[in-house]
């Protein structure tokens, strides 16, 4: 989806859920971390603009690589058409008929770093028991990255804790509503809005994108550019270290 990228709480997600109908079939849910920006670095608006210019104007991608994020706050935000397979883990992204749809939450969840918040567990849960109802998908069908490529440690490691309770998915008890789960929106304006950007994210992609997106999601995932360069323009900060590159390659 174009920029700008839309913020939108979880009620509302799950409300303009239930008329979607896509050409591509949405098989699975694949789950991720952003590593950068971690959550003390997310800035909202500016964030998302940094994370497509990252891959679009660095990497050559066609857009964000997932569908959705989700910030600290449990808010969610625009990303890539769900008419188009995401760039997940190599070889696992499906295609334009079928395949997951890749959910990004911020943050940097390598062991002793960030930790999922409350309200971002809060809006996981309730996007994925509305994507799971929606597009009948199996629970046993939600991934993290790291199910499909071996690396050197976890950068997941929190998200890894929360999906493998067998409750994650709160159907014993059911999570308690928080800012992050407000009720959906009911301004005329704010409801218009929210269709156009729905209309974006499951618009018909044309043969040119399509063929753009086939060359991207054929490439290896080791050829996005971790340069120095690259990460020092886009994070504004000190450079990570060549261990830290390495152990982000299989992403």
């Amino acid at each position: 989806m174009p920029k700008p990228f839309i913020q939108l709480n979880a009620a509302e997600f799950s409300g303009l859920l239930n008329p979607i109908k896509l050409i591509r079939k949405i098989d699975s849910i694949h789950l991720t971390s952003s590593w950068r920006p971690a959550q003390h670095q997310f800035r909202g608006q500016e964030s998302l603009d940094e994370l497509h210019d990252f891959h679009v104007l660095e990497n050559g991608d066609t857009d964000l690589p997932q569908h959705l994020t989700i910030d600290p706050c449990g808010s969610l935000w625009t990303g890539r058409n769900w008419n188009i397979p995401p760039l997940s883990a190599r070889g696992f992204s499906g295609n334009h008929q079928s395949g997951p749809l890749l959910i990004t939450l911020i943050g940097d969840f390598s062991s002793g770093a960030d930790q999922v918040t409350q309200e971002q567990r809060e809006a996981l849960v309730t996007i994925c028991l509305a994507l799971c109802s929606h597009f009948s998908i199996n629970p046993s069908a939600i991934h993290l990255l790291g199910d499909f490529v071996k690396l050197e440690g976890s950068n997941d490691a929190a998200l890894r804790e929360l999906v493998t309770d067998p409750k994650w998915l709160g159907t014993a008890t059911p999570a308690p509503k928080t800012s992050a789960q407000k009720k959906p929106a009911t301004d005329p304006a704010r409801l218009n809005t929210l269709g156009r950007v729905f209309s974006l994210l499951t618009a018909t992609p044309g043969a040119g994108l399509v063929q753009r997106v086939l060359d991207e999601s054929s490439r290896s995932s080791e050829s996005i550019d971790y340069s120095a360069r690259s990460l020092q323009r886009w994070l504004g900060e000190s450079v990570p270290s060549d261990d830290q590159l390495q152990k982000m390659k299989p992403y």
